[in-house]
C-alpha cells in the first residue's frame, strides 16, 4: 500500500463505560485522515485499546497510539481510505449497507470493519478505494 494519508485531527482520550464481561477499561480516541492526492477524500475512525489474555486494557504492542497520532498531525502515514459492502446497520433513521473507513499499511479492511463492529456482507467481498476527486466534485 503506497497510499499515504494526513492525520487531520486527533480526539481527547476517553474511557469506556464499565464492562458487564469483567474486562478492563479500554481507552479510545477518534482520529481523523484524509487522503495526501485528495482533501476532499477523508474518514473518522475510532482507534481503542485491546485486552491481553488476562482482560487487562493494553495499547498494542505497548505504543501508546493517542500520543503517536498527536505527534502526528498534519503528517503523512501509509494508508488508504477504503469503502466495502458491510450488512446492513442503522445510522439514525437511515439503514446503510456500506462502510468506509481509513485503513493502515498493517491492516486490511476486514479486520478494520470487525473491530468497528461491522460484519462483512460476504465471504468474497473486495474493499474498494474511494472514489478520485474527479468523480466525487462532479
Amino acid at each position: 500500500m503506497s497510499k499515504q494519508l494526513i492525520v487531520s485531527a486527533v480526539g481527547a482520550l476517553k474511557t469506556e463505560k464499565p464492562r458487564k464481561d469483567g474486562k478492563g477499561r479500554r481507552q479510545y480516541f477518534i482520529l481523523s485522515v484524509f487522503d495526501a492526492n485528495n482533501p476532499l477524500a477523508s474518514a473518522s475512525r475510532i482507534i481503542f485499546q485491546k485486552h491481553d489474555a488476562q482482560g487487562k486494557a493494553m495499547w498494542k504492542n505497548g505504543v501508546d497510539l493517542h500520543m503517536v497520532y498527536t505527534s502526528m498531525l498534519g503528517k503523512p502515514v501509509d494508508g488508504q481510505i477504503v469503502r466495502g459492502a458491510v450488512k446492513p446497520y442503522k445510522i439514525q433513521d437511515k439503514t446503510v449497507d456500506n462502510y468506509t473507513c481509513a485503513v493502515f499499511s498493517n491492516e486490511t479492511f476486514e479486520v478494520v470493519a470487525k473491530e468497528q463492529g461491522h460484519e462483512l456482507a460476504n465471504a468474497t467481498m473486495q474493499a474498494v478505494e474511494v472514489a478520485p476527486q474527479e468523480e466525487l466534485i462532479k
